[in-house]
Order: structure tokens, then sequence, then C-alpha cells
């Protein structure tokens, strides 16, 4: 009776729980849309959470059955825990976490797609958060072809980039660490005693200076960044080993450019006792990257239209209306609205700026 409306002789007193799930909503769609203090913590907090989660959506997109118990304990998890039991659905603008090379997979996916239960899978999360991974490639050689020995041994790979401001993390126990590898050998190398994929991934889809190892072909030159500067090494002229590079002690400063045909390295540095040269370099593998073609522009306005809704559901757009159908000439459609004479139809149905739901264009 205290919840009731006064109508129907009750109190009138609004629900408190209703109340909290209202604010929190406003909280979340107001103060990121203003571009607020507020918004920029609750951003940072989304996207921190993300990343935890390793998804390619934002927290309130993901299904909290599955992913929740990657996310630390947060006024955000427990808002997407309120939106969740009531059937809430919000989509907030955030970065996604994108695949870096052909055949690239974000590794909490291939998780689920696994089915490992919710245990196995917080450790397995928290193993890769440590080595600061997010998708297959940063666990794999630049080559794509096998898993590397830092990342088997969940040791962190000092070679790679890091795009990211990661959490501080304790190393996961040797018991799931022997789990990691379990899962590898199972889902993704077949049991193969040298950790090679049973899938190898194909090129990168950009360069990445940022990777610290880099091998010029054309020089055979391999080159190790310190700072902003490329040190070049090279092979001794007196070893048959062409793989073997020394990084010298000591450099000119005034260094040339990196080459453009620079590709990402996989190397195993090993320390030396000579005066002149700081560490032995073995050359494991490189990785060339090619740019991916850009999509054809749609040839019709219903096909532009399709496109969009295609992103809708993927939840990296806007709301799409689901049916659209177009009779006439679309050269005259285009031609009206440069003209300015083109003209839309409602049913009436357009309400409070939010949308309709049946229109016409004429």
């Amino acid at each position: 009776m205290v919840y009731a409306p006064i109508a129907l002789q009750g109190v009138g007193v609004p629900h408190p729980y209703g109340l909290q799930v209202i604010k929190h909503l406003d909280m979340l769609l107001r103060h990121p849309a203003n571009k607020t203090k507020t918004g920029t913590f609750l951003e940072t907090v989304l996207q921190a959470h993300q990343l935890e989660t390793g998804t390619s959506y934002g927290l309130f997109q993901q299904v909290y059955a599955n992913t929740s118990i990657l996310a630390s304990d947060t006024w955000a998890k427990r808002t997407w825990s309120e939106l969740d039991s009531l059937s809430i659905h919000l989509e907030l603008d955030s970065p996604s976490l994108q695949p870096l090379r052909q055949g690239d997979q974000l590794l909490v996916d291939l998780f689920i797609d696994s089915l490992v239960d919710q245990l196995t899978l917080k450790w397995l999360n928290w193993c890769q958060i440590f080595l600061h991974a997010v998708t297959l490639s940063d666990i794999v050689n630049a080559e794509g072809t096998a898993i590397t020995l830092q990342a088997w041994k969940g040791l962190r790979a000092a070679s790679c980039s890091d795009w990211y401001q990661w959490p501080r993390t304790a190393r996961p126990s040797n018991q799931w660490w022997t789990a990691w590898q379990q899962w590898i050998s199972t889902h993704l190398t077949g049991h193969s005693n040298r950790r090679r994929l049973s899938s190898p991934l194909g090129p990168w889809h950009s360069v990445d200076l940022s990777w610290k190892w880099q091998y010029s072909p054309s020089t055979n030159t391999l080159f190790h960044r310190e700072g902003q500067l490329w040190i070049p090494s090279v092979p001794l002229a007196s070893t048959s080993r062409q793989r073997t590079f020394y990084l010298p002690r000591r450099f000119n400063p005034d260094l040339p450019p990196l080459p453009v045909d620079a590709v990402r390295a996989s190397v195993s540095v090993f320390p030396s006792r000579s005066p002149i040269h700081k560490s032995r370099v073995l050359l494991h593998s490189t990785g060339p990257h090619q740019p991916a073609k850009p999509p054809a522009p749609p040839s019709s306005i219903l096909d532009l239209w399709h496109h969009f809704g295609s992103l809708a559901e993927s939840g990296s757009h806007g709301w799409v209306p689901e049916v659209i159908t177009i009779e006439g000439s679309e050269d005259r459609l285009v031609q009206a609205l440069r003209a300015g004479t083109l003209r839309a139809v409602s049913d009436g149905s357009y309400k409070a700026k939010v949308g309709t739901a049946c229109a016409q264009i004429l």
C-alpha cells in the first residue's frame, strides 16, 4: 500500500529502488553527453571495465551472466546488475578493442567460445591481464605462427607494444598458469610441442613503431627502439648465422631513420661479455603488414541503409529503423533532397523527439 498510487488508495510514495535506477540512468546519460568532470570519471571507469573484461562491447552491452565475474566491484558494475535484472538495454559510445591482424581474435571471446566454466574464465582472464594481452596476436610471435615462449611461461614480453594503461595485477599462481597452458594446447595449438598455432594468423593491419624490435630485409639489419632512437644491430661478417645480431654498447646518436621496409620482429636477447657488444640477439620471425582493404562504397540508398542497419546490430551505431522500402527512382529522391523540395510524412507517432514508428519520404 505504501508504494501504490493514491488513485488506488495507496500512499503514493515512489519506490526507492525504482528511483535509484532512474537516477543511475540519468547520471549515465546526462554527464558523458554534457562532458562534465563526472562524465569524464564515468568514461574512465567504463573503459577500464572494458579492458578488464576484454570484450569488444561496452560494459552495459555485455551479457551480465557471461562476463560479470571478470569485472571489479564498482558503482558501474552494480548499476549494470540493476539494468540486467530489469532487462534495460543501454548503449554508450566508447572505444572498442580491435583485432590487430588478419585472423586475430579477442582472447576473452575465445575463452567463452570454448565453454570454460566461470571460475576458469576468471583465472584465464587474470593470466591475460597479467601478460598485458587483449588479442591472440598479443601472445603470438610476429609471424603469427606460434605462441611465444614468454606468453607460455607467463612472462610479460618486453618487445611488444603496449597500447593501454593496465591495472596493477599480481601474478597468478602456478596452478592457473598450468590451466592457461592446457587451454592453449587444447584450443590453439593442437598439443604441438613447439606451440605452433593450428590456424596461423595473417599479416598485420598497420605499421606499429611502438613495437620495440624491427627488421629491415633490404639491409639485413635489426633495429631496437631505445626512447626515440632506433639502434641498428647487424650480423658480424665472421659468422654465417645470418639470424644472429649484436647490439652495440655505444652508438652514434645521429642515427638514420628507420627504413620504410622495416617490419615487426620476434627476438630472444642474451647478455654478452664482449666490451663492444651489449647483447646477442637471435631473430626468430618477422611479421609483414598489409593494410585492410576499405569496404566498397554503397551503390544505392537502400544499400547504405542496410549498411547502417548492420552497424546498429553490432552495437557500434545508433538506432536505425528495421524496415525500409524504396519505390520509384532514387535519382529523383536525391535531386529533391538537393533542391530542398523533399518532404517527410509520419503516421503521427513521433513523440518527444525520440523517433517515429512509420514515415514516408515524398
